[in-house]
């Protein structure tokens, strides 16, 4: 039998830093990753099984999930930062959901997608 905690605020043991359930709930990003693409490799991660270079284009890498998300109207956001032969600093970089368990992410410089060592990124919805 599962056991249920109901509680509407959570707070630190000092009486600080406090936080309601619904931002708990609601407005935690569900997957996140920060991965080096020109590995590629992840560097950090939570709800992600794995992650592959797409191959479909230079910087694509994708991103599946361990929980699926109910749907792929789902927000995800993502950014780099990095060093190329030709180029370094902040990347804007793309990030897509494909279907429940995989997004992916492509960093740009201009319109030329990079491997480069630091991409992040995140999903905010809701899990299957």
């Amino acid at each position: 039998m599962a056991s249920i905690i109901k509680v509407e605020t959570l707070q630190d043991t000092a009486g600080n830093n406090a936080v309601d359930m619904q931002y708990v709930a609601n407005g935690s990003a569900k997957t996140w990753v920060s991965i080096n693409s020109a590995s590629p490799a992840i560097r950090g991660s939570f709800n992600v099984s794995s992650l592959t270079d797409d191959g479909s284009a230079t910087g694509v890498m994708k991103i599946t999930t361990t929980n699926a998300f109910d749907s792929t109207d789902n927000m995800s956001v993502s950014s780099g930062a990095g060093n190329t032969t030709t180029g370094g600093g902040y990347y804007k970089s793309a990030g897509w959901i494909n279907d429940t368990n995989n997004y992916f992410i492509r960093a740009i410089w201009g319109t030329t997608g990079y491997d480069i060592g630091y991409v992040f990124g995140q999903v905010h919805g809701d899990l299957a």
